[in-house]
């Protein structure tokens, strides 16, 4: 009898480190995912006195750098100059970039991807804002040229490792600005953008949900395929054509 009380606390005492094991490794991956989710953001730097505060007149759009509160863009349509169309975050990077590893699995036309951030480089500097063909004024042209470069650390542009942007803005017509982002760098395969979302913006779409209506503050990953992609495989695609 004693020995089945022995035996009884024993297995209780393996099925608890056995609970907490898994609970253990249940935190860690929980806290590793949302690790690799997290904001990709470092630090904004320039010099004073090489980017005063101007204001660029880009078509019908009036993009302002402001050198206050660390540095930061603000975007507005001519037409109503109030209205803040997009801006950045005071004395914060908006642009970063990253060199990854992304691993995609597939099963039954749903796919995992899961990706690994190996070399981040969060913090920018901006040297110079110039229209094409090389102006720093207020223009206007259809066209603003932002240079730059990112770095794994904040300080100055030559702490390894390091890669030149260039981000430019064009109007497209009077409704449309579009950007266009360069990273010269080969090594480098992911690049991020971070701007500022007024509390009461709303994120809406993104094909069918099936979760949130609002996806502000969410985790979107969004995973663009044609369709009939995994045709082929057998004997799925053998039914598939007999109905």
């Amino acid at each position: 009898m004693h020995i089945l009380k022995t035996l009884g606390k024993l297995l209780v005492g393996v099925i608890a480190a056995l609970v907490l094991a898994v609970s253990a490794l249940a935190v860690a991956r929980w806290g590793l995912d949302l690790y690799a989710r997290r904001q990709v953001s470092g630090t904004l730097t320039f010099e004073p006195a090489a980017l005063p505060a101007t204001d660029y007149q880009v078509g019908p759009f009036i993009v302002t750098w402001d050198d206050g509160d660390g540095g930061w863009l603000r975007i507005v349509h001519s037409d109503a100059p109030g209205k803040v169309l997009w801006a950045t975050l005071p004395g914060r990077s908006f642009i970063a970039a990253a060199r990854g590893v992304e691993t995609v699995t597939e099963s039954r036309g749903h796919f995992t991807v899961k990706d690994s951030l190996r070399e981040v480089l969060a913090h920018q500097t901006i040297d110079s804002i110039t229209f094409p063909f090389g102006e720093t004024g207020a223009g206007p042209s259809d066209s603003l040229v932002i240079r730059g470069r990112l770095q794994a650390g904040p300080g100055g542009a030559d702490r390894p490792p390091n890669t030149a942007y260039t981000l430019t803005f064009t109007a497209v017509d009077e409704n449309q600005l579009a950007f266009e982002l360069e990273i010269h760098n080969d090594a480098v395969n992911r690049t991020f953008l971070t701007y500022a979302s007024d509390p009461d913006e709303r994120f809406f779409g993104f094909g069918e949900q099936f979760t949130h209506l609002d996806m502000k503050g969410r985790w979107l990953p969004i995973f663009v395929t044609e369709q009939g992609i995994g045709r082929g495989a057998q004997p799925i695609t053998l039914g598939a054509d007999l109905t």
